[in-house]
């Protein structure tokens, strides 16, 4: 039976593979707890379900999930005829990349703008270390996605990331505040506001926010620790090592 993703992305398997796979994808996006065990539950529901194959092996390569790469790469290529034009795309831009070359998963994304696991997976973010060589060509891949998502929360969180990257903090905290009021734990979000504060030198602000973010509504977060060292460096500013 064939379901759809959080962003209407047909996946060729059964629903409750579906719901855990978009879980996975919803907590990966916010930067939270429980992706992986979720992507694992997708293909133990449905062991020929090759976009959630490959989105394991993806995750060994890129954020070490314990998973085994090479099962999972032959696991999504052995199933990935099973899909629609997008899903055997999407697996063949993920085993590509494993081996070295993202062209393929750049002209995914550029294809099928709404893969939002491949968009970010392409970007260099807090997340991931991206596919792309020089900032403009990250930053136009964004860009070109505007249309595909409108005011979703996580692109609006990536876009003011992309915004503060180019000096544009007055955007970028825009977007950061508008995603973050549709979903409070958004990590891309928080992080492309936290580099608004501190690059136009908002420590004190800053640092009252980050503090009542990580201890509330970025609890969950997977990388709390860069957080920390977001706050780090506004006591820095601020001169005060001892809470450095």
């Amino acid at each position: 039976m064939d379901c759809t993703d959080t962003y209407g992305l047909q996946l060729t398997t059964s629903p409750e593979a579906a719901a855990a796979w978009s879980k996975g994808l919803r907590n990966l996006l916010a930067l939270q707890r429980g992706a992986a065990q979720a992507f694992a539950s997708a293909i133990a529901l449905d062991p020929t379900f090759a976009v959630g194959h490959a989105t394991m092996a993806l995750l060994s390569y890129e954020l070490c999930v314990p998973a085994d790469l090479s099962a999972r790469t032959r696991d999504a290529l052995l199933h990935a005829a099973r899909g629609t034009e997008r899903e055997r795309s999407h697996v063949h831009a993920v085993v590509s990349h494993l081996g070295g070359d993202s062209r393929p998963l750049l002209a995914h994304v550029r294809a099928h703008p709404r893969d939002a696991l491949l968009l970010s997976v392409a970007v260099p973010t807090i997340a991931f270390s991206g596919a792309t060589e020089v900032p403009a060509e990250a930053w136009g891949l964004v860009e070109g996605a505007i249309p595909a998502y409108g005011d979703d929360w996580w692109f609006l969180g990536l876009l003011g990331f992309i915004r503060a990257e180019q000096g544009r903090f007055d955007e970028a905290m825009d977007l950061s505040l508008c995603s973050l009021a549709a979903e409070p734990s958004a990590g891309h979000s928080a992080h492309a506001r936290a580099h608004a504060h501190y690059e136009t030198g908002d420590h004190e602000p800053g640092l009252r926010w980050m503090d009542e973010w990580i201890s509330g509504d970025g609890s969950g977060t997977e990388s709390l620790s860069h957080f920390a060292w977001h706050a780090a460096l506004h006591e820095l500013s601020l001169g005060d090592l001892e809470s450095v």
